[in-house]
């Protein structure tokens, strides 16, 4: 039987509150010189930062990525150690993955790794 593992993905989203986002687009955009794109991401470093608005929050909030060798094992791994699968925002039809929080509340997207 193959030992589940986890490593870092390569995104991460920053979830930036309205009033901040524009702002928040500039400092990346024009004092810091990074290109960002149509859909509001940049390259970081070997990672793609996604800069997404949200309405309601008073504060900003970094998502991250794991990639796992198998979703399901991770899935029900993390269930009986008692993280359960979240609804944090809906995932494209037939995406292997789904959203978990960490103990300090960051949210991580737990995702197939490309070669599965």
């Amino acid at each position: 039987m193959m030992k589940l593992t986890f490593r870092g993905g390569k995104n991460i989203a920053m979830k930036i509150p309205s009033h901040l986002f524009e702002k928040s687009v500039t400092f990346y955009q024009d004092v810091l010189g990074m290109r960002v794109s149509g859909t509001n991401s940049c390259e970081f470093g070997q990672s793609r930062l996604w800069l997404d608005e949200v309405v309601g929050p008073v504060k900003s909030e970094v998502w991250l990525e794991l990639i796992t060798n198998d979703v399901e094992k991770a899935r029900s791994t993390l269930k009986a150690r008692g993280y359960e699968a979240l609804d944090e925002e809906t995932l494209p039809e037939g995406f292997r993955g789904f959203w978990v929080k960490s103990p300090a509340g960051i949210i991580h997207l737990v995702s197939a790794a490309e070669d599965e």
